[in-house]
């Protein structure tokens, strides 16, 4: 014993250590070397005369490898927590004057009801900001839409100042009096669904949006509208 450790086999740093029995060394230094060195690069290097960790040793390899655990769970908790922010804009989505094919008639009108329904639930007397996505690109609509969703319907281009920003910045211009931040409507491409049009969209008025799921179906020649909210975020 003498305050030494043995380490019965190669495996998990924890596994030879044996403080309450204090078994008999069971492996050799060119063992121990193999195992741990190459787990924790240079540890091991001040231990070249030794043929067993002692206790103060084993401790020192622990601190290390549990510096290295924490080190690992912080990097991926920025990764995760950077792809949540970026989860509302799809990856290598631009923007184009066009989108890569045109709508049909029916599904420009699924679309025109559904929006139509999203704008009363935009309830603050400032523009709505259209912008159709597909899947490469985001893209302004016509000014046939437009008309459609009446005068509060604008372009992205055309689009009222956003005062609200997730991160402050000192020399950003001050919101003046009043003034209320313009919403932004997002469309995706409509997809049959249900024996009608499936229409998804995300509202966004400041740094916040809610996501729907607009199910468009035409009966007696009329299209019922029946959005429903199915997530809410912040960018």
């Amino acid at each position: 014993m003498g305050g030494r450790l043995a380490i019965a086999r190669p495996g998990p740093w924890w596994t030879g250590l044996d403080r309450q029995h204090g078994a008999p060394p069971r492996a050799t230094y060119a063992m121990e070397r193999a195992w741990l060195g190459g787990r924790v690069p240079g540890v091991l290097s001040r231990f070249r005369c030794a043929r067993h960790l002692t206790h103060a040793d084993a401790d020192r390899v622990r601190l290390h490898h549990t510096s290295m655990i924490i080190r690992v769970l912080h990097c991926l908790l920025v990764v995760t927590l950077g792809a949540v922010a970026c989860v509302h804009t799809p990856s290598g989505a631009g923007r184009a004057a066009a989108p890569q094919r045109l709508l049909s008639d029916d599904e420009r009108k699924a679309t025109v009801a559904a929006a139509e329904q999203l704008f009363l639930l935009a309830t603050e007397a400032v523009p709505v900001c259209v912008e159709f996505q597909d899947a490469v690109t985001r893209y302004a609509p016509d000014g046939a839409v437009l008309a459609a969703l009446g005068p509060r319907a604008r372009t992205r281009a055309d689009c009222p100042h956003t005062y609200a920003r997730m991160i402050y910045n000192p020399s950003a211009p001050t919101r003046p009096a009043g003034y209320i931040d313009p919403y932004r409507l997002v469309l995706w491409r409509p997809t049959p669904a249900n024996g009608g049009t499936l229409v998804l969209a995300q509202l966004w008025q400041g740094t916040g949006y809610i996501s729907y799921r607009c199910e468009v179906a035409r009966i007696d020649g009329v299209r019922k509208v029946a959005c429903r909210e199915n997530g809410r975020g912040v960018s």
